[in-house]
Parts: C-alpha cells; structure tokens; sequence
C-alpha cells in the first residue's frame, strides 16, 4: 500500500495561499498520518493562481514523485488522513444538482497524464480546470461530496465567516477549503485549532 512506502520525493502536494505556508504545513502535520515520511511538499501560489502553471511546475520537480496527490490551496484535513484516503476520487456537488470536479478537495495524479492531457492544448486560454480535473478521475462513480450535504468538506468564501459554521467544520467535516479571503477570516481559529 502506499503509505506504507517511504518516499525520498513528494506524493503530496499541496498549495498554500503565500503567507499561509507555515500554518497550512502545520495543519497538514496535525492529520496527516505517515506525512513527512511519505513525501510532503507545501507549494507556495498567489491568489487566482493559473492550474495549468502549476501542472507544469510540478512536471518539471524532479522531487515530487510520478504518481501524487494535488491539494488545491488552502485545503486542509480535520481528521486524521492517509495517502489511501487521500486518493479517494471525489465529485463536488453544487446546489443544482452538477458534478464539479475542480472541486478544491485532493485528487490523484499522474505526471504522464498530465504530459499527455497538456501537450493537446495549444493556449492557456484553452485549458479549463473543470475539463482537466474531470478528465483526471479514473474512477466510474466517484464519491460525491457538497457543503450543502454530508460531512466531507466546508467551504470558506467570505472574509467574515460565522465562527459557529467554522468551528462545527473542524469537528464534524473532513476537509476545510478557503478562498484567500475566507482563509483570512479563519487564521485566528486555525491559531486556535493548532494549539489544541
């Protein structure tokens, strides 16, 4: 199993909003099971962040390994992870009803289908996440996730979130996502939640 294996190269790679490197390494240290013995690596990115620039990055490390984990930034775990359950292939499912597969929770990649997906765009302006990340999930029926139902992920959007809403997502959900404000609005509960 994989995370069994010790790593000398990445097999997680998360994105973390710059100035949120050391608290998002600390979140990741808190529930990630086996994590710095199995290839750890946070990626610093800027608010509004281009996908396809940091595939590309990440096909040129030669310190992350060919099969890995992306988390997208600012997305953390409340519970504690391992790389198996890390790899579970999750659908997000809006209000509407539609799958949404650029859905911030962590999806496992390949570097050689990465190569092959980018090297049929011709522009930037011609990748879209959704299609990427859609196309990336070799599974028939992935797991299907919402803010809105089960008690896998809370998203954080606003810069004011209700403490109560945040608090109740580090207890009863799996994973917490921010937007870079919503990150923000939460840094002093994460404080919080890392000292406990």
């Amino acid at each position: 199993m994989a995370d069994e294996k010790t790593y000398s190269t990445a097999v997680v790679v998360v994105l973390a909003f710059e100035g949120s490197e050391d608290r998002m390494k600390q979140l990741w240290e808190k529930n990630f099971r086996n994590g710095f013995s199995s290839g750890f690596k946070i990626v610093s990115v800027k608010p509004g962040y281009s996908v396809m620039d940091v595939l590309a990055g990440i096909l040129a490390d030669t310190s992350i390994e060919e099969e890995f984990i992306l988390v997208q930034a600012n997305t953390f775990p409340t519970v504690p992870k391992t790389i198996t359950e890390l790899s579970l292939p999750f659908v997000y499912v809006n209000v509407r009803g539609e799958q949404v597969y650029d859905n911030r929770l962590p999806v496992a990649l390949k570097k050689k289908d990465i190569a092959d997906y980018l090297e049929g765009i011709q522009d930037e302006k011609d990748f879209i996440p959704e299609e990427f990340f859609k196309a990336m999930i070799q599974a028939p029926r992935p797991l299907e996730a919402s803010h809105h139902f089960g008690n896998v992920m809370l998203q954080v959007i606003s810069a004011s979130p209700c403490r109560h809403k945040v608090i109740e997502g580090l207890i009863r959900k799996h994973y917490i996502c921010t937007s870079p404000q919503g990150w923000n609005g939460i840094v002093p509960i994460v404080d919080e939640y890392l000292k406990g």
